[in-house]
């Protein structure tokens, strides 16, 4: 059981890592697009 619920922390905190990198990189595309 414990290893689940450090699975379940572990998979939140990437979540949450993810949805900060993109709100970051939402937030560049609005004021410059980028050329790729």
């Amino acid at each position: 059981m414990e290893t689940v619920t450090m699975e379940a922390r572990l998979t939140l905190k990437l979540l949450e890592e993810l949805e900060s990198l993109i709100k970051e990189e939402w937030r560049a595309n609005k004021s410059e697009p980028i050329k790729r």
